[in-house]
C-alpha cells in the first residue's frame, strides 16, 4: 500500500517521517520492513553501511546490478558524513587524543566499506577525502621548521650534475632502501639519463645543497587528485658521507614546507620501509605521521612497495 499520513506510524507505534535525510542515520529492521510493506523508495548508503529513504535525485544514480552507489557519490557522503561527526563532537573534547583516534576509526568504517565495493583504489581515494577532512576541520598544529637557508638549499638537477649525481649514487649502501635495486656501477652517462627521469612524468627531483655541491635529493613524484584532494609523494636520500650528522631531520621539514606551500598540496605522504628505521624516525621528526588504513598493504603490493608504510602530513595542519 501506498503511504498516506494515517499511515506513517511503525507497528511498534513509533511516528516515521518520509522527510528524514539520510544522516539521520540508517533505517532498522522494523523501518525498512515497514518502507517495504509500504512501496517507500530506499537506497543502500555504503557511506553508512545500511538502508536510507532514497532521495529524489538518487534513483538514477543505482546500478543495474542493484544498489551500488557510484564512487564520486559515495565519497562525497562519507565526507559530509564526517564533516558533521567533527562538528557533533563537544567542542571541548576536540583536543582529546581519543577523540581524535574515535573519529579517525569511523572514518575508516566509510574507507573499508567504500574500498569493498569500489576496490583498493577507491578506499585510497576515500582514505584521503576523510583524513583530509578531519585535517580541515580539526587541525592537529604541525610545525615544519625551515632549515637554515645558508646551509641547505634546493634546485633543480642539470646535466652538468651528472658528475656529481653519479659519485653520490654509485654505491649499493644509498640504494639498499630505495624502491629500485641497485643497477650495478653508474657511468655518467646513466647519471644525465637519471637526472633527466627525475624531471619527467610529473616528477621533480631537486638537488639538495650544502657548501655550493649537491648532497643528496629530495623527489616529488605524482601530483594527483585523488576525490579532490590535491596529494603527492615524497622521497629523498643523502650520499653516504653525510650520514649520521642528523641532516635530513632539518632538511626534510623546509622541502615539505616549500612543497605544501608552493605546489598548493594538500598532502604529502612518503612510502617507508617497515625496516629503515632512520628513514621512519626522519619522517616522524620532520610533522609527518603513521597514515595507515584499509587497504593499505594491499596497495602497497599494487604499487610493487611490498614491506612499505605510509606516512603523511596535512596541509591543513599547517601552523
Amino acid at each position: 500500500m501506498k503511504p498516506t499520513p494515517e499511515h506513517l506510524v511503525l507497528p511498534d507505534g513509533r511516528a516515521f517521517d518520509l522527510k528524514r535525510e539520510r544522516w539521520d542515520g540508517p533505517l532498522d529492521a522494523a523501518e525498512v520492513a515497514f518502507c517495504r510493506e509500504c512501496q517507500i523508495p530506499l537506497a543502500w548508503d555504503c557511506a553508512q553501511s545500511g538502508w536510507v529513504l532514497e532521495q529524489r535525485d538518487e534513483a538514477a544514480t543505482r546500478s543495474a546490478a542493484g544498489h551500488v552507489m557510484p564512487l564520486e557519490h559515495a565519497i562525497e557522503l562519507a565526507r559530509s558524513w564526517m564533516q558533521q561527526r567533527v562538528r557533533a563532537a563537544a567542542v571541548d573534547a576536540l583536543d582529546d587524543a581519543a577523540v581524535r583516534r574515535e573519529l579517525a576509526d569511523a572514518a575508516d568504517v566509510q574507507v573499508e566499506s567504500i574500498g569493498r565495493q569500489h576496490g583498493v583504489r577507491a578506499a585510497n581515494a576515500a582514505h584521503w577525502a576523510l583524513r583530509s577532512q578531519l585535517a580541515r576541520e580539526l587541525p592537529l598544529p604541525v610545525d615544519l621548521e625551515a632549515a637554515d637557508a645558508e646551509e641547505f638549499t634546493f634546485r633543480s638537477w642539470t646535466a652538468d650534475d651528472a658528475e656529481a649525481y653519479r659519485a653520490l649514487l654509485d654505491n649499493p649502501n644509498v640504494w639498499r632502501f630505495l624502491p629500485e635495486p641497485y643497477p650495478g656501477e653508474l657511468s655518467v652517462g646513466m647519471a644525465r639519463t637519471l637526472i633527466a627521469l627525475g624531471a619527467a612524468n610529473g616528477q621533480s627531483a631537486q638537488a639538495i645543497v650544502s657548501g655550493g655541491r649537491p648532497v643528496g635529493q629530495c623527489l616529488i613524484r605524482s601530483r594527483e587528485a585523488a576525490a579532490g584532494v590535491r596529494c603527492a609523494e615524497v622521497a629523498y636520500w643523502l650520499g653516504e658521507e653525510h650520514w649520521g650528522k642528523g641532516w635530513m631531520g632539518r632538511i626534510l621539514p623546509a622541502f615539505l614546507r616549500s612543497t605544501l606551500s608552493t605546489d598548493q598540496l594538500d598532502v604529502v605522504y612518503a612510502w617507508i620501509r617497515g625496516d629503515h628505521e632512520a628513514s621512519r624516525r626522519v619522517a616522524l621528526r620532520s610533522g609527518m605521521r603513521r597514515d595507515s588504513f584499509s587497504f593499505e598493504r594491499e596497495l602497497a603490493s599494487a604499487l610493487n612497495k611490498p614491506g612499505c608504510e605510509r606516512f603523511a602530513v596535512y596541509r591543513a595542519d599547517l601552523r
